[in-house]
């Protein structure tokens, strides 16, 4: 990983439209440090630390500031991040997101509703918008990287998710209107912030957020093979 503080080569061809990157290589304090130097996050209730990656249970999250990460659901954006099983063996719950599901509208990429991973771009509530779940149930006990694209078409089949760098196959659904409202931007999540509905169990070694264009099926193979090659 790299060391903490270090920025990432921008240069990189991966790293065009990269707009954070959190290697969680801190190993401890609260502190998440933004490799593209841009959005560092603050852990909240009690983000541990476990074989040198961010171990969440519950209530835990990483927030980051309002406005360095802003999307609409005209934007084009990727997300990826790597997960595994925590101390108790769970790993389950929203990974990335702007919103509390219960709030505001804006998206949210979560495993759902077991190791489904799902990308929702919805109002708060989620009675509209639209989102695309994975059809396969990865809750196999392994570290996954899971990762999505949304080409900014304001519809379901705008997403495409990945698993460990591959395509997976997933159910479009559209709810309500279909159209999630105006995003409010509260920042970006790492973990749940609303603790009831889906809280994160898991091991977070790295995620990462592209905005103004997308990996593509060529890129989140990369990472997946080797993140640290931004």
């Amino acid at each position: 990983k790299p060391l903490v503080g270090a920025l990432i080569d921008r240069t990189a061809p991966l790293a065009r439209y990269l707009k954070a990157f959190w290697a969680f290589s801190e190993g401890a304090g609260a502190g998440f440090n933004d490799a593209v130097g841009n959005a560092n996050g603050r852990g909240v209730n009690s983000v541990a630390w476990r074989a040198g990656n961010g171990e969440f249970a519950g209530s835990a999250y990483v927030r980051t500031p309002v406005g360095k990460l802003k999307t609409t659901s005209a934007s084009v954006f990727s997300g990826v991040i790597k997960v595994g099983r925590n101390k108790a063996n769970q790993y389950t719950g929203v990974m990335l997101s702007d919103i509390s599901i219960l709030g505001s509208p804006g998206w949210v990429f979560q495993l759902y509703p077991g190791a489904q991973p799902s990308l929702w771009l919805v109002n708060g509530g989620a009675s509209n918008g639209f989102y695309a779940t994975s059809n396969t149930d990865f809750n196999d006990g392994k570290p996954h990287v899971f990762g999505f694209d949304y080409n900014g078409s304001g519809a379901a089949s705008g997403i495409t998710i990945y698993v460990d760098g591959k395509v997976v196959a997933t159910t479009p659904t559209t709810s309500g209107t279909g159209i999630p409202g105006t995003f409010v931007d509260l920042g970006v999540l790492i973990g749940d912030r609303d603790v009831t509905p889906y809280p994160l169990y898991g091991n977070v070694e790295y995620a990462g957020m592209w905005i103004g264009g997308n990996l593509g099926a060529a890129g989140h193979a990369a990472i997946a093979a080797n993140p640290w090659q931004l």
